[in-house]
């Protein structure tokens, strides 16, 4: 028999080793002349995101999206574990992954464009092989059932707060230094859907800088606060609708079951309520990004 898929723990999708709380991030690092460029991708969820600027800022990327496994180029250990430790589980690949005519190739043929501009990355060079790194490495690893992955992102560097991964660790953020501790995800942390928990840990790690999304969050709470009987509407269904980013992930590339099927149902059928459809349009202009459309 002939080998049909390689799992390396950036691209497992198996239900066992993934976690329903977090992200299960494969990365790649691609060291620019001048920039240094950064990828990652969930593949059971098909979340792509990219970025480049400082070692500083890469290693942050790296750590707050807890990267499973980190591709780079080959030769290129010594300034990787410089930068960033030698805690990453690596993978390293030859030198021709790592060209920009090679990345551009993957990635366009991936979402079948004639160009990136749509995605706003076009300018993000380093980030663009490393983007097409991961794309050559789930060719190299069998992981062809990619139909899902539609779309790259770019990571909003401004947006963001910038928190290292020791601050993160002192302030016990999304774990205690202590055996047995309390961190702040852990009490904090009342989501009903699998979505929502990853969402909040992101959110987490990655802390709002201007005032008027943190407002518009805030605005959204008090709300459900306020009207204690949408809330309890709307737990309900999120109780009902399951794991949508993962509908049944160790094969959602290539079967739909009923299960699948009835969660999609109950997820279309959500603003069906009339009690939804009261409340909804006061929050949903306002918070539009903020919530399912």
């Amino acid at each position: 028999r002939g080998v049909t898929e390689l799992v390396t723990p950036g691209v497992s999708i198996n239900d066992n080793i993934l976690n329903h709380k977090e992200n299960n991030f494969l990365a790649a690092v691609h060291f620019g002349k001048i920039a240094c460029g950064v990828a990652f991708l969930d593949i059971s969820t098909g979340e792509f995101l990219t970025a480049e600027g400082t070692f500083d800022y890469v290693d942050k990327l790296l750590n707050n999206f807890a990267s499973k496994e980190v591709l780079f180029e080959r030769g290129k250990r010594n300034i990787f574990e410089t930068n960033f430790g030698n805690k990453f589980y690596t993978y390293e690949l030859d030198d021709w992954v790592f060209t920009e005519t090679t990345a551009r190739e993957k990635l366009l043929k991936q979402f079948e464009t004639q160009n990136l501009k749509g995605f706003g990355v076009e300018h993000l060079k380093n980030g663009i092989v490393a983007s097409g790194a991961i794309l050559q490495y789930l060719e190299m690893t069998q992981h062809t059932q990619i139909a899902h992955i539609t779309a790259l992102s770019r990571i909003e560097e401004d947006k963001y707060v910038r928190i290292d991964k020791f601050t993160v660790r002192n302030l016990e953020l999304i774990a205690s230094m202590n055996d047995g501790g309390s961190n702040l995800l852990s009490v904090i942390d009342k989501t009903v859907s699998p979505p929502g928990a990853r969402m909040l840990k992101r959110w987490i790690v990655f802390p709002l800088k201007d005032a008027k999304p943190i407002n518009d969050r805030l605005t959204i709470v008090e709300y459900f606060f306020r009207n204690p009987e949408f809330r309890d509407l709307i737990e309900g269904q999120l109780r009902l609708i399951g794991d949508l980013e993962r509908p049944n992930h160790p094969t959602r590339m290539c079967r739909i079951y009923s299960g699948n099927s009835f969660q999609r149902y109950c997820a279309c059928h959500v603003q069906k309520a009339p009690l939804w459809k009261r409340n909804y349009s006061v929050i949903y202009p306002r918070n539009q990004k903020y919530l399912p459309p």
